[in-house]
């Protein structure tokens, strides 16, 4: 998403919802559609009822469109910083998996 992400950014993102939920209306988010497609977009209601518009800064808007799931975006690390993540792998409280990789 050029003006917002660049190629080889890494977009961090919050809890997935299926279907994507109110809260997540109006936020930038990645999204999945049907197919296995995945997409960051800015995520907007649409006129019909299950679907949304997908918009962004520079491309065409994706409307009417049925979104499996969505996960608002939370942090983008610019390339240059992303490739200095060390890799580690450690649980958190919920015993989720935290998983960084060292791309240097």
């Amino acid at each position: 998403m050029r003006g917002i992400a660049g190629h080889g950014f890494i977009a961090f993102i919050g809890e997935k919802h299926a279907p994507p939920t109110p809260d997540q209306v109006d936020q930038l988010c990645v999204c999945g559609l049907p197919g296995g497609q995945r997409v960051v977009k800015f995520l907007h209601s649409s006129k019909y009822p299950d679907r949304f518009d997908l918009l962004s800064s520079n491309d065409e808007p994706m409307l009417a469109q049925a979104v499996e799931w969505a996960a608002i975006v939370t942090n983008i690390v610019p390339a240059t910083q992303a490739g200095t993540l060390a890799r580690r792998s450690e649980a958190d409280d919920d015993h989720v998996f935290l998983n960084f990789e060292n791309r240097a």
